[in-house]
């Protein structure tokens, strides 16, 4: 082994390794070559080639649709349909109960639509949106006494800081 070892790394035998490596590049280039080039399908008729072509769509289409990443029917998420199906029906299932229904909604919620002045903001809940469970009311901004609301898709609602500015 030693004397393998030597020999490999004998200067004299620089030559004959980078002479070596060209081949093997060059091979590996042919190798590439080939296999990046689709096979030709021959068909016995114009039918036959039509219904393979229209398989072939079909069969990528498919494996892009369920891809776990970028797929539609994945839970991740793709620059052409934005949340997958399973992101969105996550985001469904949740949705009602952390604006509308549940218990941080009807209490925190509750509180943030009364204003400095404890008057409930009648705006918001005759708002249509605000029924739809996109919106969540924050409260009146303490400077501009603007209604204020989180987009709970986006993400999870601001909370006040003791200042009663948004964090």
């Amino acid at each position: 082994m030693k004397k393998k070892i030597e020999e490999e790394i004998d200067p004299e035998q620089e030559e004959e390794r980078k002479k070596h490596l060209a081949e093997l590049e060059q091979h590996i280039a042919e190798l590439e070559a080939e296999i990046s080039t689709r096979p030709e399908w021959l068909f016995a008729d114009a039918q036959d080639r039509w219904w393979h072509n229209q398989l072939e769509k079909l069969v990528s289409s498919v494996k892009t649709f369920s891809n776990p990443e970028t797929g539609l029917a994945s839970g991740g998420t793709s620059a052409e349909h934005g949340w997958g199906i399973q992101r969105r029906f996550e985001f469904a299932r949740t949705i009602a109960e952390r604006s509308v229904s549940g218990a941080e909604a009807s209490g925190v919620g509750r509180s943030r639509c009364q204003s400095r002045g404890r008057r409930r903001m009648p705006a918001v809940r005759r708002a249509a949106h605000y029924s739809s469970a996109r919106a969540a009311p924050i409260g009146r901004d303490l400077e501009s006494g603007l209604l204020e609301f989180a987009h709970l898709q986006t993400g999870e609602p601001a909370e006040r800081g003791p200042d009663g500015k948004l964090t």
